[in-house]
């Protein structure tokens, strides 16, 4: 399970599985560059808030692992590009939004910001909300969230019209 909390001082990303034993992040993150969590976000060990300690299986696999997802700026909440596997951060309105799954993914994994990635001005970030003048207006970036393919549409259509997979 996925849940965020929007603290004063940051954004925290917990995850706990909810079909399988959840220690793999742990291994993940102590032998490699990070952990792929949902398919989306990518985390690396000094993103975690607390580690679990050396405690059985039993115990890594009911730890709730609780990740720095963004960090507070005036009217926003930034997030580091790498943790949503983007070479750009992403700022989110302070007020405004819901912090959900669903404000990152769409069906079937499908990341919303690499798409977004994809056709915004290279060294440029992305911003939804707030009052940059570049941002994406809170209402326009949730009604393009809601015309994302779903799974119907990614299996009829795997492929957009200029040749792009659909479901990275």
């Amino acid at each position: 399970m996925i849940e965020f909390i929007a603290e004063r001082r940051s954004v925290i990303f917990t995850y706990q599985s909810e079909f399988r034993a959840n220690g793999w992040i742990w291994q993940e993150l102590k032998k490699s560059s990070g952990a792929r969590v949902s398919q989306v976000f990518r985390f690396q060990k000094q993103d975690l808030l607390e580690e679990p300690g050396d405690g059985d299986q039993d115990h890594f696999d009911s730890f709730v692992f609780r990740f720095r997802l963004a960090t507070p700026e005036p009217h926003y909440h930034r997030i580091a590009g790498r943790k949503l596997r983007i070479d750009r951060d992403v700022l989110i309105a302070k007020e405004g939004i819901e912090w959900t799954r669903k404000l990152f993914a769409a069906e079937r994994n499908v990341s919303i910001f690499r798409r977004i990635d994809k056709i915004v001005t290279p060294g440029q970030e992305i911003a939804i909300g707030g009052p940059r003048p570049d941002a994406i207006p809170i209402p326009v970036f949730l009604e393009m969230i809601k015309k994302f393919p779903n799974s119907t549409e990614l299996d009829l259509f795997p492929v957009s019209t200029n040749g792009t997979d659909l479901r990275l």
